[in-house]
C-alpha cells in the first residue's frame, strides 16, 4: 500500500486539490469524469477503461508538453494561489542534468519549466489580467472574489454513479456562472472557438453544471474564457446555447448509462463488431456533381471558351474549380 497516497475524497466540494491528485481519481469509488465519458461516447467503453487511472493503473499519461506547462502556470498566475511548478535553470533539456531535473520535478508532482520560458509568462499573465479587468469586469470580479473557490474538485453521484469534475474557478452563487480558462498560442476568434466547444468541450460544458446543482443546488452557466498567449492577448468568452445544452445533456445521459452498465458487468466492449459502411454526405455528393459538370464542360469547350471563363472567374475574385 502506498503510504503517500492522499486520503480518498467523499461526495462534496473540495478546494485546492492538486492537478495530479485529481487526475489520479481521488474519489472514494471509481468515478467518471467529463473526459472519460467523452472517450466512452466518442470511441468505446474499452477506450474509456484504458484511459482511466483506477481501472487501468498502467495508463500512460505522457510527458507534460510546453503548452500544458504554460496553461497550468498561467492558471495560477491569473487566478492566484500557489503554482505547482518548478523553475529549472537550464537553457534547454538537451543535457543529462537538465533531463534529470525535469524527471525529478515530475516525480515530485510539479510542472517543470525552463527559467527563460517562465520569464516569458509574467508579461502574458499581466496582459491577460488587464484585458479581463477592462473588457470583462463582471468575470474579473468573479475570478478575484475572496469567496471564489479555485481548482475545486466536486464529487457527486448520479443514479448511483460516482462522478467528479474540477473547476478552475467556482464563484459564489450570486455570479450565476462558473469559469474554465483556456489558453491558446493561436486564436481565440469567437466563431472558431464556438466550433471547438461543439467538437471538443461539449461534454465538459454539459457535465460540470450537474455537479454544482447536485452539491450546491443552483445552476450557474458554465463559461469558457479563452485567452491568447501572444499579442494582442485577445480574450473571448463562450457558453453553450440552450439547443446545444440539450444535445450535450442527452450525450452525457447516454454515456453515464453506458458507464454504469460497464461497471456493473465488468465488461468494457470496444467498437461495434459490424461492417461500417461509408455513406455520402451532402457536401460529398455536391462535390462529385460539380466535378462531373466541370469535366463535361471542359470536354466540349474550345480553348478560347475556357480562357474566357478563367478571365471571368478572376474578375469575380476567385479561381475556377
Amino acid at each position: 500500500m502506498d503510504t503517500n497516497m492522499p486520503p480518498r475524497l467523499a461526495e462534496g466540494i473540495h478546494p485546492d486539490v492538486p492537478d495530479l491528485v485529481y487526475h489520479a481519481d481521488p474519489a472514494i469509488e471509481t468515478s467518471a469524469s467529463a473526459s472519460i465519458l467523452r472517450e466512452l461516447y466518442d470511441r468505446s467503453p474499452l477506450h474509456a477503461f484504458t484511459a482511466h487511472p483506477r481501472l487501468n493503473p498502467a495508463v500512460d499519461r505522457g510527458e507534460t508538453t510546453d503548452a500544458m506547462a504554460t496553461g497550468t502556470i498561467l492558471h495560477a498566475l491569473i487566478l492566484g494561489g500557489p503554482s505547482p511548478h518548478r523553475v529549472l535553470n537550464f537553457d534547454s533539456y538537451r543535457t543529462d542534468a537538465a533531463k534529470k531535473a525535469r524527471a525529478q520535478a515530475v516525480e515530485d508532482g510539479l510542472v517543470p519549466i525552463l527559467a527563460h520560458k517562465m520569464d516569458d509568462l509574467y508579461p502574458v499573465a499581466d496582459a491577460l489580467r488587464a484585458t479581463l479587468a477592462q473588457d470583462h469586469p463582471e468575470i474579473w470580479a468573479a475570478l478575484t472574489d475572496a469567496e471564489t473557490l479555485r481548482e475545486a474538485t466536486l464529487i457527486w453521484r448520479e443514479d448511483g454513479a460516482m462522478c467528479r469534475c474540477r473547476f478552475d474557478a467556482l464563484p459564489p452563487p450570486r455570479y450565476a456562472a462558473t469559469y474554465d480558462l483556456k489558453f491558446t498560442g493561436l486564436s481565440a476568434e469567437p466563431d472558431e472557438w464556438s466550433r471547438k466547444l461543439l467538437n471538443d468541450y461539449l461534454f465538459q460544458a454539459s457535465f460540470y453544471p450537474r455537479a454544482v446543482k447536485a452539491l450546491r443546488g443552483d445552476e450557474p452557466e458554465f463559461r469558457f474564457v479563452v485567452c491568447e498567449t501572444a499579442p494582442p492577448y485577445g480574450v473571448s468568452v463562450h457558453a453553450a446555447a440552450p439547443d446545444v445544452q440539450e444535445i450535450g445533456a442527452r450525450r452525457v445521459d447516454r454515456a453515464l448509462a453506458m458507464w454504469r452498465e460497464c461497471l456493473r458487468t465488468g465488461k468494457w466492449p470496444g467498437y461495434t463488431p459490424l461492417v461500417h459502411y461509408a455513406t455520402a454526405p451532402v457536401w460529398f455528393e455536391k462535390k462529385e456533381e460539380d466535378r462531373m459538370l466541370r469535366d463535361k464542360f471542359a470536354s466540349r469547350a474550345l480553348p478560347s471558351d475556357i480562357a474566357a471563363v478563367h478571365r471571368i472567374a478572376a474578375e469575380l475574385g476567385g479561381p475556377l474549380r
